[in-house]
């Protein structure tokens, strides 16, 4: 999964790796958005990294949120910030990079 949404996302491999380790559902939405990805693939994605979650009405309730905050992203807006993502990943590549 990491590696599709890396390719897909133009992102570095170990940028989505973070937001699926650290949580960062935020991240993952903007990506499945920005790439064009439907809500119930979105949802896949967010149920294959919640399928740690002991509470099933807790994972479903956080579900539904994610789905609120998926629709009423804007992918004009998702673009924008995968560009950010983008351009913020190459400029770590470069620090890491010695000269």
């Amino acid at each position: 999964m990491t590696i599709a949404l890396s390719l897909m996302g133009d992102l570095p491999v170990g940028h989505i790796e973070r937001a699926f380790v650290h949580n960062q559902v935020d991240h993952l939405l903007v990506i499945a958005k920005a790439i064009g990805l439907s809500w119930e693939t979105t949802r896949a994605i967010l149920v294959m990294r919640d399928s740690r979650e002991s509470n099933e009405s807790s994972a479903d309730r956080k579900i539904g949120m994610h789905r609120n905050s998926f629709i009423r992203l804007q992918q004009s807006t998702a673009v924008s910030a995968l560009q950010s993502y983008r351009l913020r990943a190459r400029a770590e590549a470069q620090l890491e990079t010695p000269p």
